[in-house]
C-alpha cells in the first residue's frame, strides 16, 4: 500500500451497508445472500435478539471516501455444555480489498476482543485463513478431519450434475446419467447400506421412499415442510442424552430461523 494513502476507518457494520458488501464480495468471486436472507441472519436471529445491544453484527472497513474495503460478519448463536447456556460468535464472509489487505487481522482482531461472549467458533475456516486465525490462538477442532467433506448421496444424478456445474463443466447435464450410474454401481459393490435410489428419478410431494438402515431395519423417510413439535421433542431428547457434549442449540425455534430461506427454495 502507498504510505500516501489513509488508512480505512474501522466502525461496527449496518443494515444498509449491504449493497457494498455485495460488491465487494463479488470482486472476489464471494457470494452474500440477499438483502431479505441477510436481514434475517441478526433481525429474527434467537440469539441476536436475546442479547441486543451486546454484540455488533460485524465490523466494516470504511475507506476514505466512505466506501465499504472490508467485512467481517458476526452471528450470535445459542450453544449449550452441562445444562449451561453459553454465548457463541461466529465469523462469516471477511473479505478485504485488495489495497487495504493488510487490515485484515484489525477486523479479526476486533472480533476476538468481544467480551460478552463466552464461546469463538469459526466453521468456515480455509487454508486461506488457517494462519490468521493461529495469530490470534484459535485451534481446531479436536476431532474429526475437517479439511474433507463427506456427502450422504440421496440422488445419484443430481448430485453428479451439481458437482459437474461448480467446476463449469459444460454438458453437465447429458453427463450426469453415465456417471451417475458408475457411482450408483460403486455405492453397491462397497455395501452402501441406504440403497433404495432409483435412476434418473426424484421424490415429489408426499411420496415416502423406503431404505434399509444399517441395522437392517426398514427406515421411513417423510418430507417435512416445516418444523414442528417433533423436533423439540427430539431436541430435548438429545440435550439429555448428551450433556456432557458442547451441543449447538436446534430447538424448535432455532431450526426454523436458520433453515427459513432454504425451506422456502
Amino acid at each position: 500500500m502507498p504510505k500516501s494513502q489513509k488508512p480505512p476507518k474501522l466502525r461496527e457494520a449496518r443494515l444498509s451497508d449491504h449493497p457494498q458488501i455485495v460488491a465487494l464480495a463479488a470482486k472476489f468471486d464471494l457470494h452474500v445472500e440477499s438483502y431479505a436472507a441477510w436481514e434475517h441472519l441478526w433481525i429474527n436471529n434467537p440469539a441476536y435478539r436475546a442479547n441486543q445491544g451486546k454484540l455488533p453484527m460485524g465490523w466494516v472497513l470504511e475507506n476514505p471516501a466512505g466506501d465499504v474495503a472490508g467485512y467481517l460478519g458476526n452471528v450470535p448463536l445459542n450453544y449449550e455444555f452441562g445444562g449451561r447456556n453459553l454465548l457463541a460468535a461466529t465469523t462469516r464472509a471477511w473479505v478485504v480489498d485488495s489495497p487495504y489487505r493488510s487490515y485484515s487481522p484489525l477486523l479479526l482482531g476486533t472480533y476476538f476482543q468481544q467480551r460478552n461472549v463466552d464461546l469463538f467458533l469459526s466453521t468456515t475456516v480455509n487454508s486461506q485463513s488457517a494462519a490468521a486465525y493461529r495469530i490470534f490462538e484459535g485451534i481446531p477442532v479436536p476431532q474429526g478431519a475437517w479439511d474433507r467433506t463427506l456427502f450422504w448421496i440421496t440422488h445419484y444424478r443430481g448430485f453428479v450434475e451439481s458437482f459437474l456445474r461448480q467446476r463449469q463443466r459444460r454438458l453437465a447435464g447429458p453427463l450426469s446419467y453415465p456417471l451417475s450410474m458408475g457411482l450408483f454401481v460403486r455405492d453397491r459393490l462397497r455395501g452402501g447400506s441406504w440403497g433404495s435410489e432409483s435412476m434418473g428419478t426424484e421424490s415429489k410431494g408426499s411420496e415416502s421412499p423406503a431404505s434399509e438402515s444399517p441395522a437392517g431395519q426398514s427406515t421411513e423417510v417423510q418430507p417435512c415442510a416445516s418444523f414442528d413439535d417433533r423436533f423439540e421433542t427430539f431436541w430435548d431428547e438429545m440435550r439429555r442424552r448428551k450433556s456432557n457434549r458442547l451441543l449447538a442449540v436446534r430447538s424448535q425455534q432455532a431450526l426454523a430461523w436458520h433453515f427459513k430461506f432454504a425451506l422456502e427454495q
